[in-house]
């Protein structure tokens, strides 16, 4: 049996809205809270399994503008997920860190942005266009494989080095 999951941006809601959490309580097993102030999404913190079945239905998730990193497989496998903001001030993205996200459409990397991992977007099959941080050095392998309804991607000056299968499978 999969989870329900449901986003309450509790950001506006001060002081923090009781009733709201008592309802949301009696159906969600889990709360997950990412305040501003938070600057990194760790390693696996949000790694959604869908071979055991646990699969999150997520379509959009935003981040406060504080953080700057995502770690390693920080939403791997999150299926759903349409849509996410990349603040400005994020400066690294781990490696698989949107591994599988198979209904993202558009991604925004931020001028921030200086390290993008290796598969990071691997498999995002919908993802259509990208845009990718103008201090970006490099684009690893595999960063794009299989994203094969990519239409555009403008690859900035600043990019010196593009790694083995960064964008193999792309049919457009």
């Amino acid at each position: 049996k999969g989870y329900s999951c449901s986003l309450i941006n509790s950001r506006f809601v001060k002081p923090m809205d009781e009733e709201v959490l008592r309802r949301m309580a009696k159906t969600h097993k889990l709360f997950v809270t990412i305040e501003e102030g938070v600057t990194t999404i760790g390693a696996y913190a949000f790694w959604n399994d869908s071979e055991s079945g646990n699969c999150c239905n997520v379509s959009t998730i935003t981040l406060p503008s504080t953080i700057t990193t995502i770690g390693k497989s920080a939403f791997r496998y999150y299926e759903n997920l349409e849509s996410i903001n990349i603040p400005e001030g994020v400066t690294s993205i781990g490696e698989y860190a949107f591994y599988n996200c198979t209904s993202l459409e558009s991604i925004e990397l931020p001028d921030t942005l200086t390290y993008l991992g290796g598969e990071a977007f691997y498999n995002a099959r919908r993802l259509k266009t990208i845009k990718l941080s103008s201090n970006l050095a490099e684009i690893r392998g595999s960063t794009f494989e299989y994203c094969v309804r990519l239409k555009s991607i403008e690859i900035p000056d600043s990019v010196t080095r593009i790694g083995g299968h960064a964008f193999y499978s792309n049919n457009s």
